[in-house]
């Protein structure tokens, strides 16, 4: 994410600058599909708040994590999604789907980057999962 964050402030508006125009929107539909798949990343929130054992102070803490983790990762999620939308074609976009964002660092990062962003998806699938597994034991 880091190396994300690091191409929007260099490339993010490399190459498809127009992708970001109101024209090249989608459709309404395709538009609240996506604000559900938000909806659902968000969820994992709730998760945090299965450590309050283990937070000093969970009253003030706990509500401090939340809202710093949220701010953290709407700026992360926008950073992403700005540095895939300006760095590849809606077409370059839906043939990599699946690996969009290894496929955005690509174009300035080479294969290395491609590389460093799959295994990067990994490490933060398997967080996941394991965020996942603690939230289920407690």
């Amino acid at each position: 994410m880091y190396i994300a964050t690091l191409c929007d402030c260099r490339y993010c508006l490399h190459k498809y600058t127009g992708n970001l125009s109101a024209s090249a929107w989608p459709d309404s539909i395709s538009i609240l599909f996506g604000v559900g798949v938000i909806f659902l990343a968000y969820q994992g929130f709730g998760l945090i708040t299965n450590a309050a054992e283990d937070i000093i102070n969970p009253e003030t803490n706990l509500l401090r994590a939340i809202y710093l983790s949220i701010a953290l990762v709407v700026i992360i999620y926008a950073s992403v999604s700005l540095a895939v939308v300006g760095n590849l074609s809606t077409f370059e976009i839906e043939k990599s789907k699946d690996y969009a964002l290894a496929a955005a660092a690509k174009p300035f990062l080479g294969v290395l980057g491609f590389k460093v962003m799959a295994f990067a998806a990994l490490i933060s699938t398997s967080s996941a999962i394991n965020a996942s597994l603690y939230g289920e034991q407690t």
